[in-house]
């Protein structure tokens, strides 16, 4: 990527901003739309990792809740504090587990 000098990006600022104003016509530039959209990008990761993590977690306390009851506040704590690869093997475990402890552990 090709970095202008500072004064220059100054410049190429000012002369934006003026262009803006003379034709009321907001403009973006590619770097900074480039920007936008990486941003976007990342957000939209970020929210699908926090729903798949949020329904892995639903579905866990589902099964828990009909084969053992309950959870405990520190086993509820526990499960919620816990990432996706952990929720899947608490899944994958839970139809041979005899205790919630033991599926815990």
């Amino acid at each position: 990527m090709l970095r202008l000098p500072r004064s220059l990006e100054l410049e190429l600022r000012n002369e934006l901003i003026a262009l803006e104003e003379n034709t009321q016509m907001p403009y973006v530039m590619s770097y900074e739309q480039m920007a936008l959209e990486r941003s976007e990008q990342i957000g939209e990761k970020r929210g699908e990792k926090r729903g798949e993590k949020r329904g892995e977690l639903k579905s866990l306390l589902r099964l828990i809740e009909a084969k053992f009851g309950t959870p405990t506040p520190e086993q509820q704590r526990l499960l919620e504090s816990a990432d996706i690869p952990q929720l899947d093997r608490w899944l994958d475990r839970i139809l041979t587990a005899s205790t919630l402890d033991e599926l815990l552990a």
